[in-house]
């Protein structure tokens, strides 16, 4: 969770918002294969959400269809 953090944090180095040069961070994904998990975030500073691929084999978790965030323009403009 910290490397989620860290990347999807708006202040990080890591982190763009050039959106109207269409260059800009819109999605933050941590892969744990360790512990078969994915972790992701729509936006700047998203709340994660955590997908296990072990429970999708085992058959007790049904993957989103849609995930959701919201990306803020550097006019102040958002889009979802």
């Amino acid at each position: 969770m910290d490397a989620y953090r860290h990347f999807n944090n708006g202040n990080s180095p890591l982190f763009f918002k050039y959106y109207q040069e269409y260059f800009g961070t819109l999605h933050t994904v941590v892969y744990s294969p360790k512990l078969l998990e994915v972790i992701v975030g729509i936006g700047e500073d998203a709340e994660p959400i955590t997908i296990s691929f072990k429970d999708y084999l085992d058959e007790a978790l049904t993957l989103p269809k849609r995930l959701k965030g919201w990306i803020e323009l550097n006019n102040k403009d958002g889009m979802e």
